[in-house]
């Protein structure tokens, strides 16, 4: 008898709004808006990972109840180090993965303390594969130019981290990068000094890349055809006082070489993508709502031993 198929590791980034910073500034309808859309996320594409940015402990805590999901785990990254408040969660499912390491990663640059990012470790139990994951909250342009040297930085130091674990073993490690960077994939602190590239062959054949397959979503999502009013967005964030462009692909999910050889984890690149829901697209576009971000997903499948 056939076994049946190991099912795909599913993972997804959304930054919620409710608590910048760690504040919260939600209502408790916002609230429990955001956890019900999270539950039926869940249930939708059967995602084993979610991490959330801009959440406090009491979001949480929160969510999880909504969720109500025995299965489910958590990590709360919301706490302060140094000068520095993180405002990210990461939930996932404890049948599939076992949580061995975590810890915040940070960097300083003349008198600021950057936040680059939260470090996960992850033990799989499909494959006793490692699974490094590094989830991150960039600072927002209305602070932090596109131009700025904290942004050149930061890129520049979560790669020194990346090489890190690489050099710490002879074989390719699986890492995941995944969050509100506030920075498009062609911005010099991603593509220049983190090396993530929309290049898949140039990532294939050298770890020192990453392969970033959200450059295919910085354009809108639906062609234009004549006569035809067709509902489409051209990135994850929505901001109404954008001056070239009102939609900015901040968010993103980056894999590392591995992903794309022929090992027990595989990069499903065709289910990578800007989760689309017209109800929170419309809260988008609604500036009397907090929201501003879509939710994007990332899909690995599990090679099957032969």
């Amino acid at each position: 008898m056939n076994q049946p198929k190991t099912a795909p590791l599913v993972m997804l980034w959304w930054n919620t709004s409710l608590s910048p910073l760690g504040e919260s500034r939600a209502t408790p309808a916002d609230k429990a808006y955001v956890a019900n859309y999270l539950a039926e996320l869940r249930r939708s594409f059967n995602v084993d990972i979610l991490a959330l940015g801009e959440v406090c402990t009491e979001d949480i805590g929160d969510i999880v109840t909504a969720i109500g999901d025995p299965h489910l785990s958590f990590h709360d990254a919301t706490h302060m180090v140094s000068r520095c408040k993180f405002d990210i969660a990461v939930l996932y499912d404890h049948r599939r993965l076992l949580l061995t390491d975590t810890g915040a990663i940070l960097d300083s640059y003349g008198k600021a303390t950057l936040k680059v990012g939260e470090r996960l470790q992850f033990y799989s139990h499909d494959t006793g594969e490692t699974l490094h994951m590094f989830v991150s909250h960039w600072p927002s342009r209305l602070h932090c130019h596109e131009t700025d040297s904290k942004r050149t930085e930061i890129g520049t130091s979560l790669r020194k981290t990346l090489d890190d674990i690489r050099t710490a073993t002879d074989s390719q490690e699986y890492i995941v990068l995944m969050g509100d960077y506030n920075d498009d994939p062609y911005s010099p602190s991603l593509a220049n000094h983190l090396l993530a590239t929309r290049d898949r062959e140039l990532a294939q054949n050298n770890d020192a890349y990453l392969y970033n397959p959200f450059w295919s979503w910085i354009g809108e999502t639906t062609p234009f055809v004549r006569d035809q009013k067709i509902k489409s967005i051209c990135g994850t964030h929505y901001y109404a006082g954008g001056n070239h462009s009102r939609w900015f692909t901040f968010d993103q999910i980056m894999f590392s070489s591995a992903f794309l050889q022929d090992g027990s984890l595989l990069l499903n690149e065709e289910q990578c993508m800007i989760v689309l829901n017209e109800d929170l697209e419309s809260r988008l576009r609604n500036s009397k709502e907090i929201f501003d971000h879509l939710p994007v997903l990332g899909v690995i499948d599990i090679k099957e031993a032969v």
